[in-house]
């Protein structure tokens, strides 16, 4: 039976891609390659994976004021993540988003859990889709858009 967990839409969209839960909050800034998307933090547990495309889930934040920037870059590379979902709210991933859209690139959504422990029911999930205030499993290959 499929995972679904409920989420709020603090950047109402939808996408699905592969599932990449992370272990420890990433920042932004000095963290990840805006030109590849890599995660290059080397004291990170997720070293060297990538999040492009992917919907990106955080268990918290972590970094400075740069990090809207940092993330804006790397949306506008298009080598962002296809979504991102955060166990806590964190205005930074809001803001490099909005921008995205200002400068006429994609806005990818940007969700919070409704109970950060959800974080737990996310493991061993590999495909999912966010969207209308949920986060759902999925196979391989669907889209959000059929």
């Amino acid at each position: 039976m499929a995972v679904t967990v409920p989420v709020r839409m603090l950047v109402d969209r939808a996408a699905s891609g592969e599932l990449l839960l992370l272990s420890e909050g990433l920042s932004f800034w000095g963290g990840l390659d805006p030109a590849s998307g890599e995660i290059i933090d080397r004291q990170h547990p997720q070293h060297g994976a990538k999040v492009t495309g992917k919907v990106l889930v955080l268990p918290s934040p972590r970094g400075s004021t740069a990090a809207p920037g940092a993330l804006l870059e790397c949306l506008c590379e298009h080598s962002g993540p296809a979504a991102i979902v955060l166990a806590t709210c964190d205005p930074t991933a809001i803001a490099a988003v909005l921008a995205a859209q200002m400068i006429e690139h994609p806005a990818i959504p940007v969700a919070q859990l409704l109970d950060p422990a959800d974080l737990q029911v996310l493991t061993g999930i590999a495909y999912a889709n966010v969207g209308q205030g949920l986060l759902t499993e999925i196979q391989p290959g669907w889209s959000s858009l059929s």
